[in-house]
């Protein structure tokens, strides 16, 4: 019979097995979803472009349409992709691209979805940094096309192209519109009211302002209706108010973006950052600096990681404050405005003037 020699160390080698063992059971994918914010964990079977598929340790199976998936973490993939996908979110994409270009000569590829998820988060930053750096825009668009021509059954698919038509709403309006009314057709009601969205958004953009409403308007009654769909309901609520204010609505259009405002969380800083400024807008027509000062300010206080509506809201703060008395307050919003967007078209726009 073998004697124990030392009770304690055999007692920290079983705590330490142990330790192991639940480590190994607990590791595994995770998804969480839009519409309840719950987060399932198990193994991911299938990842398609409409839906994901993850078992549970219990056995059951959950599929997860992909206009509902709010984030998707894999089995051991590297700690900071996790961080990147929180600051692209909140549109953080300097951070991100900085922690980007750090896993990738840090990152041996092992995991093939891990692989693609960077390509695609990648492409996410570069069209993000885009808004306010057009030396960006081209780099974006080839990153999103090559994505989608190496990645055409990746689960991450109708995002990309939503992001692909974006960028190419300026550049090439006919493949965007061809690209969003494919979009349109998808199959999956968040993706598709987001495309339609976009598709207002060229209507806006060519001031057809009567074609641009009831798409909006139809997007945010549809879109009011669905969990999932919450970032379409955002831009179509902001494309409306836009459409209010060129109709000198100011009332009806102010009404829309406080609506915004009360709804979003701070885990949505653009999208409280671009309602901010349509206030900013919609008071200097209705022809009240004070109150549009205000409005730009809040942009420059609390959402100054956004970088196109920073831009922006530095650009009419250099005229507001000028405006209003402050004429050291506007050189000081001018100066961060070219030193820190130098390439902005907020930037150029002050050059040309």
């Amino acid at each position: 019979m073998h004697k124990l020699t030392s009770l304690p160390g055999y007692c920290s080698l079983l705590i330490t097995c142990n330790v192991l063992s639940v480590g190994v059971c607990h590791a595994a994918d995770q998804v969480t979803r839009i519409s309840d914010r719950t987060a399932i964990r198990g193994q991911l079977t299938s990842l398609t472009p409409t839906e994901v598929v993850i078992e549970r340790s219990n056995g059951d199976v959950i599929q997860i349409a992909t206009d509902d998936v709010y984030n998707l973490r894999f089995d051991r993939e590297p700690s900071a992709l996790q961080r990147i996908r929180s600051n692209l979110r909140a549109a953080g994409y300097e951070s991100a691209q900085n922690a980007l270009t750090k896993l990738g000569s840090e990152y041996a590829p092992k995991d093939t979805r891990v692989v693609a998820e960077v390509k695609y988060l990648q492409a996410w930053c570069l069209a993000g940094l885009a808004e306010t750096d057009k030396g960006q825009v081209e780099p974006a668009i080839t990153a999103l096309q090559n994505f989608d021509r190496s990645h055409g059954s990746n689960y991450r698919l109708f995002p990309a192209r939503l992001l692909l038509a974006q960028l190419l709403i300026s550049q090439d309006a006919e493949q965007a519109d061809s690209l969003l009314q494919q979009l349109r057709e998808c199959g999956l009601p968040g993706f598709e009211l987001q495309a339609g969205v976009l598709l207002a958004d060229t209507l806006l953009v060519a001031d057809r302002i009567a074609e641009a409403l009831p798409v909006y308007e139809d997007a945010v009654s549809r879109s009011s209706k669905l969990p999932a769909a919450a970032t379409a309901w955002f831009a179509a609520q902001t494309g409306r108010a836009e459409c209010l204010r060129r109709q000198k609505q100011f009332e009806q259009a102010l009404a829309s973006l406080d609506e915004i405002i009360a709804q979003a969380t701070e885990e949505q800083p653009a999208v409280l950052a671009r309602a901010w400024n349509r206030k900013g807008d919609c008071h200097l027509d209705a022809q009240n600096e004070k109150a549009a000062l205000m409005a730009f300010l809040h942009v420059d206080i609390l959402y100054s990681t956004i970088r196109d509506s920073h831009a922006e809201s530095l650009y009419q703060l250099s005229k507001l404050w000028e405006s209003v008395g402050h004429p050291g307050r506007a050189v000081d919003a001018k100066t961060r405005l070219h030193e820190l967007y130098a390439d902005s078209s907020w930037a150029l726009q002050d050059k040309a003037e």
